[in-house]
C-alpha cells in the first residue's frame, strides 16, 4: 500500500514522516511539497499494511484533494 490512483500514501511515526522511495511510487509533486512544508524529518522506504496500521497517522496526498487523513 504505497499509492493510489489518485495520490501517494505517508505515515507518521512518532515524529517522523513514512513515504515509499520514488523507485517504487511515481514522484508525485504534491507528496514532495507534503514532505518539505511539513518541517519533519523524513525517511523513505517501502511500507505494508502492518506499517499502515501502527503508525500514529496515514496520510494520502494528491493533487486534485491537497492532504487527507486516511
Amino acid at each position: 500500500v504505497l499509492e493510489t490512483a489518485i495520490g501517494n500514501v505517508l505515515l507518521v511515526e512518532g515524529e517522523r514522516l513514512i513515504a515509499a522511495p520514488p523507485s517504487m511510487v511515481l514522484d508525485g509533486v504534491s507528496q514532495r511539497v507534503t514532505r518539505e512544508a511539513s518541517g519533519m524529518p523524513w525517511s523513505e522506504r517501502a511500507f505494508t499494511i502492518e506499517d499502515c496500521l501502527a503508525a500514529d497517522e496515514a496520510l494520502l496526498c494528491g493533487t486534485a484533494f491537497g492532504i487527507a487523513p486516511v
